[in-house]
């Protein structure tokens, strides 16, 4: 999770966006489907596109249901962000 990355607990991006934790737990694990406002606060408190957010969530899920393969290049892409955010700060 991409919140993970940034050390952000479950409540700390939960006050970020204005929702409630719970909420935000349920959409992590798939019980809810976030609106796309949500997404797009989300995406902007991660400093990245609409569209990686969800390349990343879409890698996230298919890595469950596939291969291992996928599992590399999803671990791939979240070391690039993890770089670049520490390159960025």
């Amino acid at each position: 999770m991409i919140r993970n990355i940034y050390n952000h607990s479950i409540q700390d991006l939960a006050d970020h966006l204005n929702i409630a934790p719970t909420y935000l737990l349920e959409i992590e694990i798939n019980q809810k489907q976030p609106p796309i406002e949500l997404l797009t606060k989300y995406a902007e408190i991660y400093d990245m596109k609409l569209s990686t957010l969800i390349l990343l969530t879409e890698s996230s899920e298919e890595v469950q249901k596939h291969s291992d393969g996928k599992k590399i290049i999803r671990n791939m892409m979240l070391k690039l962000i993890e770089f670049c955010s520490k390159v960025n700060n």
